[in-house]
């Protein structure tokens, strides 16, 4: 732009009268923003130009369209860029209410209860996807134990998924692929794939009465309560490793960012 604007300020400096008429013609104003500064003052309709100027003020023009245009494309990005953000604000609480065996939505901004979403028996413990698309429901049942996705985007329940019995904590796996449910009763968990909410084979782990997953996705750490034990899953192959011995009755776990 600097070059450019120099050969500009070069040529209007020289008179017109020594430019060759017959490699002339007049120079139409471009369809483009208005011109401001020193040329807007000094450029007029019909005005001769050397011959090299023609590109140069076709190129001026050019550059001002395009500049025109980013600054309304900026505008427009920028407007859908708020309205996402404010999409994005839209968090909803979810509570489960194990006497009525439904989920009941919260509008956060407004604080306004929404109609409950039936969740099947005894919805115990909740998680929900990295990307906020599906909720998990454990459903705590001795017998017939499953977990109830609901459609976050509809709150909308989906058919319930069998696990082991007495399903009592879900941890989801940090990139979504994977839900890791507690099974209390069967001494197992039980990976769920999220995009076919299919249920895997059950790991064996003893008395599993919580769950937590690294960060990097890579390890599960199930707590034992009766055994008194931690015992590693390495979630690539869902194979539990040697057990950590601890305190009695470990109840929960939590892992640091």
């Amino acid at each position: 732009m600097t070059d450019l604007e120099d050969r500009l300020r070069q040529a209007l400096s020289t008179e017109a009268e020594r430019a060759q008429p017959e490699m002339l013609r007049p120079l139409r104003a471009p369809r483009a923003p208005a011109a401001r500064g020193w040329l807007a003052a000094r450029a007029r309709p019909g005005r001769r130009w050397p011959g090299w100027m023609a590109p140069l003020a076709a190129a001026a023009a050019v550059i001002a369209v395009v500049a025109g245009t980013a600054a309304i494309s900026s505008a427009i990005h920028g407007r859908r860029a708020a309205a996402a953000a404010g999409l994005a604000h839209r968090v909803t609480a979810y509570v489960a209410a194990s006497d009525s065996s439904t989920v009941i939505p919260i509008r956060t901004a407004t604080n306004t209860a929404l109609a409950p979403v039936n969740a099947g028996g005894n919805p115990d413990f909740l998680a929900i996807t990295p990307d906020g698309k599906t909720l998990y429901v454990a459903n705590y049942l001795y017998h017939g134990g499953t977990v109830t996705p609901i459609r976050t985007a509809t709150n909308t329940a989906l058919a319930p998924i069998k696990t082991g019995r007495s399903p009592a904590a879900i941890a989801i796996a940090p990139d979504g692929k994977t839900a890791y449910v507690v099974n209390f009763d069967s001494g197992t968990v039980t990976p769920i794939r999220t995009a076919t909410n299919t249920a895997l084979r059950p790991i064996r782990t003893g008395n599993p009465n919580d769950i937590a997953i690294t960060p990097n996705g890579k390890t599960a750490y199930v707590t034992n309560f009766i055994n008194g034990t931690v015992t590693p899953i390495r979630t690539a192959t869902n194979a539990a490793l040697p057990s950590i011995k601890t305190g009695r009755n470990a109840v929960t776990i939590v892992i640091s960012p």
